[in-house]
C-alpha cells in the first residue's frame, strides 16, 4: 500500500469515527424483522387481602414475572430464586400505580436487575426478540374446525369457503386470549394470521393439520415473521411445531405450552451471560457513503448481544469492526439472522472483492456480511 493510499484510508477511518455517533442516531430507517419489547421490566402483581405487607407481596409477584421475561427461564419466579437474588424488590421499583382495587402495576430498574443477574451468572435476554407467527388449527370433531385468526370472528368479514369458522365465537376468543397472554408473559412478540381470502388461497385447514410445510411457509411469507409456530389442537392436547430457518422442533402440550416452550427454546439460544463476552472481528462490505455507515452502526447498536464495537480497518467499501459480544460468533450470527440490513457472505467472496487485502496483512474475519442497499 503506497503512502497516499494509506493516508486516504486512515483519513476515512477518522472521519467515520468522528461522525458515527451523529449518523447512528438519525439514519436508522431499515429494521430487522425482530421486534423490540418495551415492557420487559414491568409487570402486575396482586395485593393479597390478608397479607401483612400487601404492597411488598405485589412487588414480589411482579418482579417474578419480570425475571421470567428477562432471563427466558420459567423457574425464575420461584421463591428461592427471588429471595436469593432480590431480597427486597421494593428497592428496585421505579414507578408503580394501582390498576384496580386488587392489582398494582410496577416498573423496575433495568440496570439494577441486569447487574444482579450478571453478578450471579444468570442469563439476560435482550429486548430485541424474534417475532413468531402462530398458526393454530382447531378440530372439535363432527366437522367443526377452524384456523385461529388475529381478530374476533364477530369483527371479521365472512369468507364463503369450506374453511369458514365453525367454532363458537366465544370459544375462539378464549383460545386467542390464552395464546396471546402466554406469549406476553414471556416477553415474546407473536402474530396471528388474518385467515383472509389471501391466506386461504395459499393454505387450507387440511394442509395445516396434515403438516404440509410448503403451503404453511407460502402463506406465512406475507407476515415477515422470524419463526413460525404451528399448533394442531384436538380436545385438550395440541401438537406443536416450531420452524425457524432450517430448524424444526416438535412437542405436545396445552395451548399455553406453545408460546411457553417456544420462549424456553429461544431464550436458551439467545439469552447471554456477562462472563461469556468475547471479541469478534466483523467485516461488512458495500458501505459506500456516510449514510450507509450510519445505518450500519445504528443496526449494530440495536443488537442486544453487542456490548460495544469499534472500527479497526476501512478499505474501499469494506469496514472491519472489533465487536465485543455477550457470547460468541454463533450468538451474534443468530442475533442477525433475518436481518434486512446485512446479508452473510463467505470469506472467499470478501477477499475477492477486497483489492487491498494482501497475503499476511490481515486474517479472515470471524463473520463477513454485505450491507443491503436501501430501496
Amino acid at each position: 500500500m503506497n503512502r497516499m493510499a494509506a493516508t486516504d484510508l486512515w483519513g476515512r477511518v477518522l472521519l467515520l469515527l468522528a461522525i458515527g455517533a451523529v449518523w447512528s442516531t438519525v439514519l436508522f430507517t431499515a429494521t430487522a424483522t425482530a421486534a423490540r419489547v418495551t415492557d420487559l421490566y414491568a409487570a402486575s402483581g396482586v395485593l393479597p387481602a390478608e397479607s401483612e405487607s400487601p404492597l411488598a407481596d405485589a412487588f414480589n409477584e411482579a418482579l417474578g414475572k419480570v425475571l421470567v421475561k428477562v432471563t427466558g427461564r420459567r423457574d425464575a419466579a420461584a421463591p428461592d430464586y427471588l429471595v436469593t437474588l432480590f431480597p427486597d424488590p421494593a428497592q428496585l421499583v421505579q414507578q408503580y400505580r394501582r390498576e384496580d382495587r386488587e392489582t398494582i402495576w410496577a416498573r423496575f430498574d433495568r440496570n439494577a436487575i441486569k447487574r444482579v443477574l450478571d453478578g450471579a451468572g444468570q442469563p439476560v435476554w435482550g429486548a430485541d426478540r424474534p417475532v413468531i407467527l402462530v398458526w393454530l388449527a382447531l378440530d372439535a370433531g363432527r366437522g367443526r374446525r377452524s384456523i385461529l385468526r388475529a381478530e374476533s370472528a364477530a369483527d371479521a368479514l365472512p369468507i364463503r369457503t369450506d374453511e369458514a369458522l365453525t367454532f363458537d365465537m366465544e370459544q375462539l376468543d378464549e383460545v386467542r386470549i390464552v395464546i396471546v397472554e402466554a406469549a406476553e408473559a414471556r416477553g415474546m412478540p407473536v402474530l396471528l394470521p388474518l385467515v383472509d381470502a389471501e391466506d386461504l388461497s395459499r393454505l387450507s385447514f387440511a394442509e395445516l393439520w396434515g403438516d404440509f410445510g410448503d403451503p404453511v411457509m407460502a402463506a406465512s411469507a406475507r407476515y415477515g415473521a422470524d419463526a413460525v409456530l404451528i399448533g394442531r389442537a384436538r380436545g385438550q392436547r395440541v401438537r406443536w411445531t416450531l420452524l425457524q430457518g432450517d430448524e424444526r422442533i416438535d412437542w405436545q402440550g396445552s395451548l399455553a405450552d406453545g408460546p411457553n416452550a417456544t420462549a424456553d427454546w429461544l431464550g436458551g439460544r439467545l439469552a447471554t451471560y456477562a462472563d461469556s463476552a468475547g471479541k469478534i472481528r466483523l467485516s461488512v462490505a458495500g458501505v459506500n457513503s456516510l449514510e450507509d455507515y450510519g445505518v450500519l452502526t445504528s443496526y449494530l447498536n440495536s443488537i442486544a448481544v453487542v456490548e460495544s464495537f469499534e472500527v479497526s480497518r476501512v478499505n474501499g467499501d469494506h469496514i472491519e469492526f472489533d465487536v465485543t459480544v455477550r457470547g460468541d460468533a454463533d450468538r451474534l450470527m443468530r442475533a442477525m439472522r433475518g436481518s434486512r440490513i446485512l446479508q452473510p457472505i463467505t470469506g472467499t467472496q470478501l477477499l475477492n472483492n477486497d483489492p487491498l487485502a494482501l497475503p499476511g496483512y490481515r486474517r479472515e474475519p470471524d463473520l463477513a456480511y454485505m450491507l443491503v442497499p436501501s430501496p
